[in-house]
């Protein structure tokens, strides 16, 4: 009678220990793991366009601007601005913040070249509420202006000894211009170079005029050219005095071609002054 009892004492505490040894295991467990309600809530930030603040085209060191929306628990939050450099992100100067319409619009001006990524973050926080850190981004084709004297001469002629088109210092109307590209001709004796834009460019800009050290009967005209084709609005006469300004289009385009061509005896010395090609790769550059 009393070795039954003690067994039936012993299975009863047995049984409650277990039961205890249970319970212990289940409160560490919901001391180890996190429960849903304390883990970090969600955020979400959308970098929805990126656009030039003046005009179509982005260019390297004019302003854009870059607008989104973000959650609404991110209300009144400041966000970071990065641009993708290399594998590595940079900091951008602007921080903006989420408004209370959930939006935001930073402007900053244009950094990198060709296809370039920029994003805005949210970099989470652990005061006052957990929130998650959170990320958009977007590519964006950043154009940039490079002066023409900067790049190669692929191919160039000049008759009887007259200098085809170079980079020369100039001056131009009394002013001086360090990057400019300089050719002469005489006699009706054309002189022409040739630069690479190799499809990675839109646009040519220059002042076509004629140095001063230039004889008073100087005379002559420039053609811009592109794929051999001179536009319409490509062929400047050229006389002392102040140069006129020209834009062609070069977009789908491999070569571009600078020439002159005098009818005098003496011979006019063109200009091109802050020649230049709107580009997103630096095509050729000089050595």
């Amino acid at each position: 009678m009393f070795w039954g009892e003690l067994m039936q004492i012993s299975a009863s505490t047995r049984s409650r220990f277990g039961v205890a040894i249970i319970a212990a295991a289940v409160g560490f467990g919901l001391l180890a793991t996190p429960s849903p309600a304390s883990a970090a809530e969600r955020t979400g930030v959308v970098l929805s366009r990126i656009a030039a603040a003046s005009g179509e085209t982005i260019v390297a060191g004019k302003n854009i601007v870059l607008t989104g929306r973000a959650s609404a628990n991110l209300k009144g939050k400041q966000l970071v601005l990065q641009v993708k450099s290399g594998k590595s992100w940079k900091n951008l100067s602007v921080k903006p913040t989420v408004s209370s319409k959930l939006t935001f619009t930073a402007k900053v001006k244009a950094v990198g070249l060709g296809s370039t990524t920029y994003r805005v973050v949210y970099p989470g926080t652990t005061t006052g509420k957990d929130l998650a850190r959170s990320t958009g981004s977007r590519t964006a084709t950043v154009w940039k202006w490079f002066p023409l004297a900067g790049q190669k001469i692929v191919e160039s002629k000049a008759s009887y000894g007259w200098y085809e088109p170079y980079a020369q210092a100039a001056t131009v109307a009394g002013v001086y211009y360090p990057e400019a590209i300089l050719g002469r001709s005489k006699n009706d004796r054309p002189s022409w170079s040739e630069w690479n834009v190799s499809f990675q460019c839109k646009s040519f800009t220059a002042l076509a005029g004629v140095d001063d050290t230039s004889s008073s009967a100087s005379a002559g005209t420039s053609f811009v050219s592109v794929d051999g084709i001179t536009p319409a609005n490509a062929s400047i006469p050229l006389k002392l005095g102040k140069p006129t300004a020209i834009s062609v289009d070069v977009r789908d385009a491999m070569r571009l071609r600078l020439s002159v061509v005098s009818p005098n005896v003496d011979p006019v010395k063109a200009v091109w002054a802050n020649a230049q090609i709107l580009c997103k790769q630096n095509v050729n550059p000089k050595d």
